[in-house]
């Protein structure tokens, strides 16, 4: 970390997954297996919510964690994780800023949000809706849909956006969803991130709706490349994409 952009300091060794920031400056964030939480930002007060204990986060069969903070309550988190074949692991809720968890969304057969081969440790975010702290979105192979309907228990899930429709449904979202973000002015339109660009998604009283808003637009994710002698010239293989030559 960094407070001037100029000196920085290591806080843990390790693969980072992810950082998330709250409205109150605590800042949540996970290094490989593990989850910490420093309140108010101060690292050298930090705290291990992974612990494995009784009503505390999950210490194994961890490979990718989420978090996210209400932007309207600062004591509510959520803490997403993906097990090591990509699935959903378990999401989890704190209302007392991170000093007990329950389980709101767990592994199970029926529902994946992260696709039947898994994509959890590739496609995988959270966002909460910056009016509710209890509803919020869960993005992985598709967009889904959470809220809390009672004050203990699972919440209720939904799965909103379909890459496997067509596009000109107003269901339709590319697959692998990576980032979310509310607009600061709207709280009904979000920006979303996904394999297959920008799409906006406009939440309405009844569902959620979603325009693709991309031009001519060509992207690609590359594992490898080969470069010819000939200036100018490369050759790539990509994901779902092939071997591709440029020139």
């Amino acid at each position: 970390f960094s407070d001037n952009g100029e000196d920085w300091a290591k806080i843990l060794p390790g693969y980072c997954s992810d950082v998330c920031v709250g409205p109150d400056g605590t800042v949540l964030t996970s290094v490989g297996d593990s989850g910490y939480m420093a309140p108010a930002g101060d690292f050298n007060a930090k705290v291990n919510l992974t612990s494995g204990e009784a009503n505390m986060l999950p210490k194994t069969g961890i490979a990718w964690t989420v978090f996210a903070i209400a932007p309207s309550d600062a004591n509510v988190m959520y803490a997403s994780f993906a097990g090591f074949d990509g699935k959903m692991l378990g999401l989890y809720v704190s209302d007392n800023k991170g000093a007990s968890w329950s389980l709101v969304f767990p592994n199970n057969p029926s529902f994946e949000p992260f696709g039947s081969a898994g994509y959890g440790c590739y496609s995988h975010t959270l966002t909460v809706f910056p009016n509710d702290p209890h509803k919020l979105f869960l993005g992985g192979y598709n967009m889904w849909y959470g809220e809390r309907v009672l004050p203990t228990g699972f919440y209720n899930w939904e799965q909103v956006s379909f890459g496997n429709f067509g596009q000109y449904s107003p269901y339709y979202v590319p697959y692998y969803h990576h980032a979310y973000q509310f607009r600061p002015q709207n709280p009904n339109e979000l920006v979303m991130s996904t394999d297959g660009g920008v799409t906006i998604a406009t939440i309405g009283a009844e569902d959620v709706t979603f325009q693709t808003s991309n031009k001519n637009m060509q992207t690609g994710q590359f594992t490898s490349v080969a470069f010819s002698s000939v200036k100018g010239y490369a050759m790539g293989g990509g994901e779902r994409i092939g071997t591709q030559a440029l020139g």
